[in-house]
């Protein structure tokens, strides 16, 4: 199993769902993220705390998939987002070895992933 996180830009996040989802995939989450833009110097950097100004909105698309659908996933996410800007988007990979489940009032169960 391998979890995807992928840092887009907002305008291309339904796009991105739409074509994720297509693949029949439900673990699909979306985060609103904010980026500091750079170079921040000076008097610049009193705005960081606030993300003020000196910011804009992108997202973060966290999406769990079986080891088989990964190259299908990275591949509907590059499409989307290299047709709308080149160099808007990054994505990355990691391997999941350890699922919890939790459930109200029970101890969590850790599910091993193979």
């Amino acid at each position: 199993m391998k979890a995807i996180f992928a840092y887009i830009a907002r305008d291309s996040v339904a796009a991105v769902v739409d074509a994720v989802r297509s693949l029949r995939l439900r673990d699909v989450s979306v985060v609103e993220i904010r980026a500091a833009l750079w170079p921040v110097v000076g008097d610049e950097r009193f705005h960081l705390p606030q993300l003020g100004g000196a910011s804009v909105a992108d997202a973060k698309l966290e999406i769990l998939c079986e080891d088989a659908e990964l190259s299908a996933v990275v591949n509907a996410i590059h499409r989307v987002v290299h047709g709308r800007n080149l160099g808007n988007g990054s994505v990355y990979v990691l391997p999941v070895d350890v699922l919890r489940a939790t459930v109200p009032g029970e101890p969590p169960p850790i599910a091993h992933v193979p």
